[in-house]
């Protein structure tokens, strides 16, 4: 692999029952290559949405990105993304 390719991942959304991500707000990219995994939020709603994001073997994080914009969050190694949750559902953030 070049230095310039970049391994994406799809990123686990929580799509159905309680906790799930609404469509507008199913956008992103995950990139793990290397020791720091990066992932790009992207809000295409109308309003404010957090997410919980479950990190194994790190801490989870809540991220809050505002209407129509966007936000960048990384971690290292050894955490891998398991799911992203919608964060105001059962006061997970």
């Amino acid at each position: 692999m070049s230095a310039q390719t970049e391994l994406r991942s799809s990123i686990p959304w929580k799509k159905r029952g309680s906790g799930k991500v609404r469509r507008c707000a199913r956008h992103g990219k995950l990139n793990t290559w290397g020791y720091t995994d990066k992932l790009t939020l992207k809000n295409r709603c109308g309003r404010k949405f957090t997410y919980h994001l479950e990190i194994k073997s790190n801490p989870d994080r809540c991220v809050s990105v505002k209407k129509r914009s966007s936000k960048k969050v990384t971690w290292n190694y050894p955490g891998k993304l398991v799911k992203v949750r919608n964060g105001r559902v059962g006061g997970r953030c």
